[in-house]
């Protein structure tokens, strides 16, 4: 596997799929592709998406996009731009991405109206004994 530096790569891929151990720099080679991909490859905003596992690396990312965007944003048209629309930035958990492309594909899917983000391992307990309850009543 060949390494990736970010701040020395001269060509930028079109899309990165970052994985690592805790503590090796993921959070800052998030922030800095963003960056570069917004002033470098000329990204709009809502062309960026961010995808990771746990809601406090979603509010760590928004704290360290939104800081880096707003250094110096007078000197690039594109971070300003940013910085004013970041509240619309593309930052999810695995799952809330994953339900927002349930929710806006609800009548491809068949899911039910009423979707929710699971909070917990308890609820994908309750969910797979329904499931597995379910799967009893209909062999019967």
């Amino acid at each position: 596997m060949k390494l990736f530096d970010v701040l020395g790569e001269k060509e930028l891929p079109r899309s990165a799929l970052i994985e690592a151990s805790a503590g090796t720099g993921k959070t800052f080679t998030i922030e800095h592709l963003f960056r570069r991909f917004l002033v470098e490859k000329d990204y709009n905003l809502d062309e960026i998406l961010v995808v990771t596992f746990t809601k406090a690396a979603v509010l760590e990312l928004r704290v360290r996009l939104s800081n880096l965007l707003a250094q110096n944003p007078e000197k690039n048209k594109k971070l300003s731009q940013a910085l004013e629309m970041f509240v619309e930035a593309q930052i999810w958990t695995i799952h809330s991405f994953c339900l927002r492309m349930l929710k806006e594909s609800i009548l491809e899917t068949k899911c039910p109206l009423a979707l929710q983000e699971m909070q917990g391992v308890t609820s994908l307990v309750r969910v797979i004994e329904d499931v597995l309850q379910m799967e009893k009543i209909t062999e019967t």
